[in-house]
């Protein structure tokens, strides 16, 4: 890729002029992301043994006992595997650094499918279970799930939202919606792990009269909400406010290309992401002058940005579009 810069007519003429140095790039940390994956790692195995050490040889060999096991192993994991997908994408500055967004967004897109997987698991054979230990049919105690056993119907819920986000994320039915819909509906999964909470603490062997387990789960669920809170709505709500963009002109530069001038105060971003004001790129003070910023839209892609300097307009160009980045 090329850059060209416009200067001013002052800058023509020969007149000098002050160039802040442009920010260090941040250097990759592979120690932090050892000590990342390694904690993970250390997490799924704690949540698995959870599962494993509550039960007893008699548990398993009475009837519905195996079905049971599985069905809470699973649901153990599968809930951990989505609240380490939501924190991949809950746009944490110290994460970001180790993968980059991209690399956060391929490690999400490649997760997603296994705590939804999981977690129909987990419904299916506590379900199969219940019935063989009630002996009773499988429709029958379906009902009784949903009616007599609390917070179940809400968890349901739950879990029908995650297999319709799901659905609406394989790529031939996302790629036939907007991205705006898809986004919207992409946002839901908070809800629905929201709503499915409960009934772990209330129903989990693994939970119910073992209070240490209920305290360590509630505190990472709670971790987890308020570091999603913090970076994915509160920081971008106070940069919003903070730096007031608005667009100030959008200029046709060539066929697929336009240019969106932005300005607002004290703006200056070190990384190429214009929506991401709205995002996780720290902002730099500016010296309080209007900056503008170059997006180029794309067909294919989502919005691209580039930081400018407050007395130029620099022109950012690719060899082509591309395909679309594979999110």
């Amino acid at each position: 890729m090329s850059f060209e810069t416009a200067l001013g007519p002052a800058a023509r003429r020969g007149r000098p002029r002050h160039v802040p140095a442009r920010p260090e790039a941040p250097r990759p940390r592979p120690a932090l992301a050892r000590a990342g994956l390694v904690l993970a790692g250390t997490g799924l195995g704690a949540t698995t043994a959870l599962a494993i050490i509550d039960e007893t040889a008699s548990q398993l060999t009475a009837p519905g006992g195996v079905a049971t096991f599985v069905g809470s192993l699973t649901g153990l994991v599968g809930t951990y595997l989505a609240l380490m997908m939501v924190l991949l994408v809950s746009r944490i500055p110290a994460i970001e650094r180790v993968l980059g967004l991209d690399g956060l967004l391929r490690w999400h897109r490649r997760l997603a499918p296994w705590p939804i997987s999981l977690l129909i698991a987990h419904a299916v054979f506590i379900t199969v279970g219940y019935a063989q230990a009630a002996r009773a049919g499988l429709w029958h105690q379906v009902a009784v799930l949903l009616t007599k056993y609390p917070d179940v119907l809400t968890a349901t819920v739950g879990l029908g939202i995650m297999c319709v986000i799901g659905v609406v994320s394989l790529r031939a039915i996302r790629s036939r919606l907007p991205r705006e819909t898809w986004w919207l509906i992409h946002l839901y999964m908070y809800l629905a792990l929201a709503i499915s909470f409960a009934h772990v603490l209330a129903l989990g062997p693994s939970f119910v009269g073992h209070p240490l387990p209920q305290i360590v789960w509630s505190v990472a669920w709670a971790g987890t909400a308020g570091l999603v809170l913090c970076y994915r709505f509160g920081l971008p709500v106070v940069r919003s406010l903070r730096h007031r963009l608005v667009v100030a002109e959008v200029r046709p530069e060539g066929p697929g290309v336009v240019s969106v001038i932005c300005s607002g105060r004290r703006t200056g971003w070190p990384s190429p992401a214009a929506s991401s004001s709205a995002g996780g790129s720290s902002p730099r003070a500016c010296g309080g002058r209007p900056t503008p910023i170059l997006c180029r839209l794309c067909p294919s892609r989502p919005t691209c940005g580039l930081p400018l300097r407050a007395w130029a307009i620099t022109r950012l160009r690719w060899p082509s579009c591309g395909p679309a980045p594979r999110w």
